[in-house]
This record gives C-alpha cells, sequence and structure tokens, in this order.
C-alpha cells in the first residue's frame, strides 16, 4: 500500500496525522467512515483542517501503523514517510501544489508558510496480512550482507586469448619463414687479419680488451646473398648487437671487410630476385633500421 493512502487512513481512524517538519492534520470528531460500498460519500466541508509547524517531529503513532499495514522493520518504514516528505518539500519549493490523496492538497505561501486545502474522500482498505505486504516486505527489506559479485562473461576473455595466441603464431610463422626455411650455419665469426699487423695493434690498442681473432666468414658457396642489419664503427659494440640477437635464435655472420666497418648480417640461399621481398620483411618484422643488400 502506497504511503499517501495509509497517511489517509490513518487520519481516518485516529482522527489526527502529524508529519515532521508540515505540520498537524486533524479530522472533525463527528466525522463517520462510511460504508465500503457507498461510492457517492462526500467529505463534507470543513471536516480536516491543518495546522502549520516546521518543527513537527515525527509521529510514532503514525511510523508503528505503516510498519503494521507494510510489514516492514520500523527504520525503513521511517525511511519512506521520510522519503515521501522530502519530495512534498520539494515540490511545494519550487512553487508547485502537493496533494496527498484523500486529505487534500497543501501550498507554499510567499513567508514560506504551507496553506491547505481540503480534498475528497477516497475508500482505503487495510492489507493486514495480505499478500501484497509481505511482497512488498520482501522486497525492500534491508539486507546487510554483501552483494554477490556479478560473474563476467568469458567471451569477451577468450576473444582477447584467441586473438593474442593467433598473433603468436602468425609472428612464428614469419620467423620461420624468414630463418628456418634456408636455415645457414653462421660460424664463429672474427676479424680477418688486415695487411700488416701494426693497423690490427693500433685498433687493439684503441679498445683495450678487445680481441680480434682472424676466422674467415662462412663459405660464399652456402649463400647467394647477405642483408646487413647494421653497421657498427669498432667490434666490440659489433659483437656485443651479434651476441645479443643470436641468442634470440636469428643466425647470423658478423665481417669485416677493411677493419674499419663491422657489419652484422644474415645470409640467405635464395634467387637473387627475392632480395627486396626479404629484406623488406627484415625490415618490418624484426629489425627495423635500414636494412641493405650485400652479393657474394
Amino acid at each position: 500500500m502506497k504511503i499517501e493512502q495509509l497517511l489517509a487512513q490513518h487520519l481516518y481512524q485516529a482522527k489526527e496525522l502529524t508529519l515532521q517538519g508540515v505540520g498537524k492534520f486533524t479530522l472533525t470528531d463527528d466525522f463517520v467512515l462510511p460504508a465500503e460500498n457507498d461510492k457517492d460519500f462526500v467529505m463534507p466541508a470543513n471536516a480536516i483542517s491543518f495546522e502549520y509547524n516546521n518543527k513537527a517531529t515525527e509521529d510514532d503513532a503514525l511510523i508503528k501503523y505503516i510498519v503494521e499495514h507494510t510489514r516492514k522493520i520500523k527504520p525503513l518504514a521511517s525511511a519512506d514517510l521520510d522519503s515521501y516528505l522530502t519530495l512534498c518539500k520539494q515540490f511545494l519549493n519550487i512553487g508547485k501544489p502537493f496533494v496527498i490523496e484523500g486529505i487534500g492538497t497543501l501550498e507554499k505561501s510567499q513567508p514560506g508558510e504551507f496553506h491547505f486545502t481540503a480534498g475528497q474522500f477516497v475508500h482505503t482498505k487495510a492489507d493486514n496480512g495480505s499478500n501484497t505486504a509481505v511482497k512488498e516486505k520482501i522486497e525492500n527489506e534491508i539486507s546487510f550482507a554483501s552483494k554477490p559479485k556479478e560473474k563476467k562473461s568469458p567471451n569477451k576473455a577468450i576473444m582477447l586469448l584467441g586473438l593474442a595466441v593467433l598473433l603468436g603464431l602468425i609472428s612464428w610463422g614469419v620467423w620461420y619463414f624468414i630463418t628456418k626455411q634456408n636455415p645457414v650455419t653462421s660460424p664463429t665469426v672474427t676479424v680477418p687479419e688486415t695487411t700488416g699487423n701494426t693497423a690490427m695493434q693500433k685498433d687493439t690498442a684503441k679498445k683495450d680488451t678487445v680481441s680480434l681473432n682472424p676466422v674467415a666468414l662462412a663459405p660464399k658457396d652456402s649463400f647467394t646473398f647477405k642483408v646487413v642489419i647494421k653497421n657498427y664503427n669498432d667490434f666490440a659494440t659489433a659483437n656485443k648487437s651479434y651476441t645479443k640477437l643470436t641468442s634470440y635464435g636469428h643466425k647470423l655472420v658478423l665481417y669485416t671487410k677493411d677493419s674499419v666497418t663491422y657489419k652484422v648480417a644474415m645470409p640467405f640461399m635464395k634467387p637473387l630476385s627475392d632480395t627486396g621481398i626479404v629484406r623488406d620483411s627484415l625490415k618490418k618484422k624484426l629489425f627495423g633500421g635500414t636494412p641493405y643488400i650485400e652479393i657474394n
């Protein structure tokens, strides 16, 4: 049963109704409730009077009546009434009249007081023990148990996992095509001796701890061309990059032709017509930079 219906019903039975912060409604003592089947009953003039009182407190008898007819706990019944009266005051504060069914209409004057106009009688019927009251209690009763967490749909997680697996397979396929289709055994690479030991000794002195042991590059008949990934000005830096990249599984070579520029490259046994495709693939998929081709 709605709050306003309970307000009217309580007023008809108790002859008075106090609303906190609003005031007190009083029903004349000579008022007699009509029979339920008397649909043509008209509320007598001045049967309901109103006394404005913005300091009025909560009516315990009204709260008890709401609890009895809704079967809600007292704090919840009190909260429902307070919410209803808050709505009432909001209407009045913006200059709109507020109608309480079966009692009348409240309006707010310029000085801030409430003025009352009696309304028409409405037939009300208590729902003591009714299914409606029980249902309302079940739906609105306060629970202090923590709400169960909503289970998130697994579809999004499954889609993301599938996408990650697919991207991983594609990356592996590109790597395999580039590095495994025509595997080239990468020999232990060092810098070949240059003519005259004086130049090598000077370079060694500059690097302090770098030792260059002459070892030949892989035999030329084991590859048709090389993709040079990057040039370096000293052996130590080139060897560090070479060691790091080969640790990832890349088949690379490190060599120099003039003991000035050291090159890290990937050799291929493929037709020379594939040089552009291979170079672009290495640039986009693996190493970036500006790789270039060297032919045997």
